[in-house]
């Protein structure tokens, strides 16, 4: 390829990531920006809970502006559970449950006008515990603040992740239960750490990050068969932890971006490693960045 050639395509690739994150990172601003200016806030608590009573599924939906939120496997015979803590001079309470839909949506949403600021934040707290055997779809939408989320031992089917400004950690210490389908995580200005995505078992995981630092570890029990990872990132640093015992084809398009590809053969346009042909569980990992640096972590 000539020069001019690849600089067109370097500048096509720049203005794609950071135009589509550039509308990420704005969206994490203005969720940090909520409600009303600060004043003595007025703490309250509602809390909730569903037994089993033979759902086939469920929906849940999760909106959580600014706070402390944590998500949790249930306990066996428990379809969902909740408590909240929210301030009421700026938030009012979400907390709607349809048993003919099977649909659940928690959180908090703004209830006045004016502009609430990040460094007003309420200690909002949001503690949900869902159904470990239920297969589950779950839409999560999350800004300021921190977000613990212990995925492992549920029955996702499929999992939908925003991300504001919050420092986020996502963990499967156990598999699921089911096979889920697809797993997106679209995230502004975040600090992301993830623990054995493996474990989600999902066919596709989508990561679309904004000004973000991300550790997206990739070990666990991934299904048999191909599964695909699409990382996209503006500007930050991502750190791949692949597993040694699965196959994995890379192919990276990047644009001020460092590559560390230890361990990683270069095959024509793509990068292989070396139990690529006879492993049976493959990854094929699709990287596109713009500015930062993308580094690979191996474990066994």
């Amino acid at each position: 390829m000539s020069g001019s050639r690849a600089g067109a395509r370097a500048r096509r690739l720049r203005r794609r990531v950071l135009k589509d994150f550039g509308v990420l990172v704005a969206a994490a601003a203005m969720m940090t920006t909520l409600t009303q200016s600060a004043r003595a806030q007025d703490y309250r608590e509602t809390s909730g809970s569903r037994e089993l009573r033979g759902e086939k599924d469920l929906s849940v939906d999760v909106t959580f502006g600014i706070g402390d939120l944590n998500l949790t496997a249930a306990p066996a015979a428990t379809l969902y559970r909740f408590n909240l803590l929210y301030d009421a001079d700026h938030f009012r309470p979400i907390a709607q449950y349809d048993a003919a839909g099977h649909r659940l949506h928690v959180g908090v949403d703004g209830n006045s006008h004016g502009e609430y600021h990040y460094r007003d934040r309420p200690k909002q707290r949001l503690d949900l515990s869902l159904s470990p055997t239920t297969p589950t779809s779950l839409d999560l939408t999350f800004g300021a603040g921190t977000a613990d989320l212990a995925l492992g031992g549920l029955s996702l089917r499929d999992i939908h992740l925003k991300g504001g400004a919050a420092q986020t950690t996502l963990s499967f210490d156990q598999p699921n239960r089911i096979t889920c389908g697809t797993f997106i995580l679209e995230v502004g200005a975040i600090d992301l750490t993830t623990e054995k995505l493996g474990n989600a078992r999902c066919d596709r995981i989508e990561l679309k990050g904004g000004a973000s630092s991300v550790v997206l570890d990739l070990t666990g029990q991934w299904p048999n068969g191909t599964s695909e990872v699409d990382v996209t990132v503006g500007v930050g640093s991502v750190t791949l932890r692949l597993p040694e015992s699965v196959g994995v084809e890379a192919d990276v398009d990047r644009f001020l971006t460092t590559f560390d590809r230890s361990g990683l053969l270069r095959r024509g346009s793509s990068y292989y490693s070396a139990s690529w042909d006879s492993a049976k569980t493959k990854l094929h990992l699709n990287v596109k960045a713009a500015m930062g640096e993308v580094n690979v972590e191996w474990v066994k």
